[in-house]
């Protein structure tokens, strides 16, 4: 990665190869479990529930594919590549329903159609200036769009949720040229590729699930943008060597589109890696749960915020905020006078 100013790196001659099994290593089938969505605050509750494990009965899937039809309504292919125990999908199942979720089956396919099913479903969809599209779909001719080539493979960040595209719009609002920037639970990459494709100085990538990291410079390269964007890796080790980098002490634009309870857990670290100054973009919150978020992100001035009605459940609508950081105000600063000079 090149700092402002520095030459840029020789572009490589290929991309980093897909790291994904051979037919020969990879298992036989792979196990799809489908489940129709109700409305956006159960699928709230049905994410933590997915990715949780039925509180860690059931290993995380490899994949959880959303289609949208008007014949069916909102489904989620949830797809493990190595099949988890059919008693143990059961409990899965079961506490899904318990949450409000209706199981319409489960079943086995190739291992590579598991994870890849979600692509025959794919399109290009419009965020403010970007049109995202999979590397398969031909680019929008429009000189004034910017092309944003994402091939999430099974981590998320398609562009197809509208929490993702709200963040891009905001992205696009702010100032972040030539700005150092930080895309928290980047899945794909999207948001830090987009912050680069818009002129950021440079770009890490921070992801829980270690997939991201071939998924996410990949595309990185797709965009010719792998000079700025650079892998940090996939824990808190990670999110405390992007504070320690270099230009630590200067202001970040920290980009995060996670679920309510995954941005509280990492709101500290938000706030440390954006620094006084500093801008946060979080997305992926219901309206009614901004007030959680806010609090968590403690003393700020917020910038722009944006409240969209649900595309699949108008009764609820999806929030996305940027917000500057301020200094935490003074714990004693209530015990004194204020008309006393200091």
């Amino acid at each position: 990665m090149t700092e402002t100013g520095a030459a840029a790196a020789p572009w490589p001659s290929e991309m980093p190869p897909e790291r994904r099994p051979s037919a020969a290593e990879a298992p036989p089938s792979a196990v799809q479990l489908t489940i129709a969505v109700p409305d956006d605050e159960t699928a709230e509750v049905l994410a933590a529930v997915v990715w949780g494990g039925a509180a860690g009965a059931v290993p995380p899937p490899d994949g959880v594919e959303e289609r949208d039809t008007a014949d069916e309504g909102v489904r989620w292919v949830i797809s493990w590549v190595d099949p988890p125990a059919p008693e143990l999908l059961e409990t899965l199942g079961a506490e899904l329903c318990r949450n409000g979720a209706d199981v319409v089956g489960t079943s086995s396919v190739a291992h590579d159609q598991g994870l890849d099913a979600w692509r025959d479903y794919a399109s290009v969809w419009r965020a403010g200036p970007f049109a995202v599209r999979p590397p398969w779909l031909e680019a929008i001719p429009d000189a004034e769009t910017i092309d944003l080539v994402i091939d999430p493979g099974a981590t998320f960040g398609s562009g197809s949720h509208q929490s993702t595209r709200m963040a891009l719009e905001l992205l696009a609002d702010l100032p972040i040229d030539k700005m150092p920037v930080v895309d928290v639970g980047s899945g794909s990459g999207i948001l830090g590729i987009g912050a680069a494709l818009l002129g950021a100085a440079r770009v890490d990538l921070v992801e829980l699930d270690p997939r991201g990291e071939n998924v996410g410079l990949t595309n990185a390269f797709r965009n010719r943008v792998a000079d700025r964007v650079r892998w940090a890796g996939t824990d808190a080790t990670a999110l405390a060597g992007v504070r320690t980098g270099p230009a630590q002490h200067e202001p970040r634009v920290v980009a995060a589109n996670m679920l309510i309870g995954e941005l509280e857990a990492v709101a500290p670290s938000l706030r440390a890696l954006a620094g006084t100054g500093g801008l946060v973009i979080a997305a992926g919150v219901l309206e009614s749960q901004v007030p959680r978020l806010m609090q968590a992100l403690g003393a700020h001035r917020r910038v722009d915020c944006r409240i969209e009605p649900s595309e699949t459940d108008p009764s609820v609508s999806w929030a996305a905020l940027a917000l500057e950081l301020q200094p935490a105000p003074d714990p004693e600063a209530d015990d004194v006078d204020p008309r006393t000079p200091r």
